[in-house]
């Protein structure tokens, strides 16, 4: 019977042997080079983490920046408003002082030829 098993082991191209008490140097040649890449794949893991987390701090910062010139912005733009309804406000005093200063020249005018006629009146 284990004459037979011996055969058949043989004529499918493998030898029948008993089996070592441990591993032998393929084996632990295997196992140690298992035990590397599953180092490599954790250092590849701890440096993907830290590239994500320099990016999410990119990002952040970035986004911060963003938020700050949208306050800027906001805040320009209410700068100008104003700027623009104090313009508006300036053109239409220095409108009103124009108008003032027409009639009150009308009316210097009129007080002048009034007093010149007086005197006229008074040397006749």
């Amino acid at each position: 019977d284990q004459h037979e098993h011996s055969d058949i082991a043989s004529s499918t191209g493998f030898e029948y042997t008993a089996a070592p008490s441990g591993p032998g140097p393929a084996e632990i040649e295997m196992l140690e080079e298992i035990e590397v890449l599953r180092q490599r794949l954790k250092d590849a893991d701890a440096e993907r983490d830290v590239l994500v987390s320099i990016v999410q701090d990119e990002v952040a910062e970035k986004q911060r920046v963003i938020d700050d010139l949208m306050q800027q912005r906001k805040q320009t733009e209410e700068k100008l408003r104003n700027a623009k309804e104090n313009i508006e406000a300036l053109t239409r005093q220095r409108e009103e002082a124009v108008r003032v200063a027409a009639k009150a020249k009308a009316t210097a005018k009129a007080a002048a030829a009034k007093a010149a006629e007086a005197v006229a009146a008074a040397d006749a």
